[in-house]
């Protein structure tokens, strides 16, 4: 090895031991100091990749993973980036493509196997998933990774009582490991067991897609426990307008501990939202909030109130739309002998599972034809 072959390796192996330790900024220094020298060193531009996927700039990673490909198609190492790089990226083929290359040289890798069950799964292909992540814990049985996604593909099949086995399984092996606390949350609540459920949906904070969603303030959070007698608590959605539109219910709860509860509401819903009993105060999400002494997310309030399957707040209808717009819309749809039908097709386009919630109106056809009935589209964005 020449010597500034000598240096350059030196290099990288200072950038790997800062990229271990957790220094990302030192190993990113030292990465592009590498790549001043020699822009066609293939280790750098794998690890560089993986920190620009990290901090964001995947369009930076997309380009260093396709010139690693260009140098050493056949790396082992290689494929896993640029499959790592083309599933964050959305290409979902691309990234099967790769994994199955490197599954081709090295079978006995249960991280790719891993990867390749996790796209699998994001393409529906559920079977296919359950036999990659099936080989991955073949190769590495104490694998929390691959159990947690196990769980996930035997809960997709409906297959809770398995889903719970692996979930377990994977927390045995590493019990502060809020993935598994989460998906096991999830399941507990899907099979009715909402007080063990509610408390292990809490790990939601750290899942990667939720963390973002907690707020921070000055104030201090409600503990669930507290006195709110005399308390200002300040309420807020924390993911979709359904789950608001579901959790909103627990607000006369609230209100009859003495709380005045000022809730953070999207736009959208803010008039909607005005019917609900013991609600004091509106304010819209990103204008700044009124005087308020707690904060709290809407979607712990289950936990909060020990909600089991008996104790849901069931005191229905809790909303209700103003007298006005219904005298409207009587006026604007007029008399009718049909039986009226409203119909939403799809959700949130953005959402990150809506290939699971949503549907091509064309799918409707069927049912769109059914004498006695006329339908109108409630779909807001079409």
């Amino acid at each position: 090895m020449s010597k500034p072959d000598a240096a350059i390796d030196q290099i990288f192996q200072n950038a790997r031991a800062l990229q271990q330790s957790g220094d990302q900024q030192g190993a990113l220094n030292l990465y592009q100091a590498i790549m001043r020298q020699s822009p066609d060193h293939v280790a750098t531009l794998l690890e560089l990749s993986m920190i620009c996927l990290g901090i964001g700039r995947n369009d930076t990673a997309d380009a260093l993973t396709r010139r690693a490909m260009q140098l050493a198609p056949h790396e082992i190492t290689t494929l896993i980036n640029r499959g790592v790089v083309l599933y964050e990226l959305g290409d979902l083929d691309g990234a099967i493509h790769h994994y199955r290359q490197g599954v081709a040289l090295d079978p006995e890798l249960p991280e790719l196997h891993y990867n390749l069950g996790k796209a699998l799964e994001d393409q529906n292909q559920l079977f296919d998933a359950l036999e990659a992540i099936h080989q991955a814990l073949k190769l590495r049985p104490a694998f929390p990774e691959a159990l947690n996604q196990m769980g996930n593909l035997l809960l997709r099949l409906n297959r809770p009582e398995e889903a719970l086995l692996a979930l377990r399984a994977a927390i045995e092996l590493r019990p502060n490991f809020p993935p598994g606390h989460y998906n096991e949350g999830l399941v507990l609540l899907l099979t009715g067991d909402l007080q063990t459920g509610w408390e292990k949906y809490e790990h939601r904070w750290h899942h990667a897609g939720l963390a973002h969603a907690k707020q921070s303030h000055p104030q201090p959070e409600w503990d669930g426990k507290a006195s709110l007698d005399g308390q200002r608590l300040l309420l807020y959605g924390e993911q979709g307008l359904g789950d608001m539109l579901q959790f909103i219910r627990y607000v006369p709860r609230l209100a009859k501990q003495g709380a005045t509860v000022i809730l953070e509401s999207p736009a959208s819903l803010c008039t909607l939202f005005k019917s609900i009993e013991g609600l004091a105060e509106i304010t819209r999400k990103g204008s700044p909030p009124p005087a308020f002494d707690l904060h709290f997310p809407l979607l712990s309030l289950p936990h909060a109130f020990g909600t089991t399957l008996e104790s849901i707040p069931a005191t229905v209808p809790y909303l209700a739309p103003p007298v006005e717009t219904i005298d409207n819309w009587r006026r604007r749809l007029g008399n009718h002998d049909e039986i009226r039908v409203g119909v939403v097709w799809s959700g949130n386009p953005q959402h990150h599972n809506d290939r699971n919630r949503s549907l091509p109106l064309r799918e409707l056809g069927p049912l769109l034809d059914l004498e006695g009935f006329r339908f109108f589209s409630l779909q807001k964005e079409v």
